[in-house]
């Protein structure tokens, strides 16, 4: 006699399957180009989608249903320990995200970002002009260094580590790469033209 209520190596790996989608997916290849094409404001909006899927992914019950991820896109710096944290959090049945010290990139993401913040300021007010605008976009390459690594995990924890699901350009992507073409132009004359 059988017992009909005996696992199956199928039922077994329905078991052990991670928790769904709660972070937002997209290829670091797509990254790269909207973050440098929009001079780093694409982070803004990755960081809306990042809390937005969290938010959305998250039980009713839980802290995640009170979060505003407009207000921790617009204030990234005071939310990328949390984030990184949560992110660490639902990715614990990769041994990768087990080993993963979430301080040391959360502590460089923050000085990073307010840097630029800092530098992005003071260029807009032409207070250490040219110097200023050229370490706020030289800012840019580290800052985008460790978006990549983040990004990596988010696609490996939703378990898309090509970022597949997000890979193609959209005409939204489109309309910010030129929108981003516009303002590196105007960046750059006004680097070249005097005051």
């Amino acid at each position: 006699m059988t017992d009909d209520l005996a696992v199956t190596p199928h039922d077994a790996d329905l078991t052990s399957a991670p928790a769904p989608k709660k972070f937002f997916v997209v290829s670091t290849r797509k990254l790269k180009v909207l973050f440098l094409a929009t001079l780093g404001m694409y982070s803004i909006y990755w960081f809306y989608k990042q809390w937005e899927a969290y938010k959305d992914g998250s039980d009713f019950d839980s802290d995640a249903g009170k979060m505003w991820p407009v207000m921790r896109a617009l204030f990234p710096m005071f939310f990328v320990f949390s984030l990184l944290r949560r992110l660490r959090e639902e990715g614990l049945h990769h041994e990768e995200m087990v080993r993963w010290n979430t301080v040391p990139m959360a502590s460089a993401m923050t000085a990073l970002l307010l840097i630029s913040q800092v530098l992005d300021r003071a260029a807009n007010k032409s207070l250490g002009s040219p110097v200023t605008d050229m370490l706020a976009l030289v800012i840019l390459l580290p800052l985008l260094a460790y978006f990549l690594s983040v990004q990596d995990k988010v696609n490996l924890v939703c378990n898309d580590p090509e970022g597949a699901g997000n890979a193609r350009f959209t005409k939204a992507n489109y309309a910010w790469i030129a929108l981003g073409a516009v303002l590196w132009l105007l960046v750059i004359l006004s680097m070249l033209i005097p005051n």
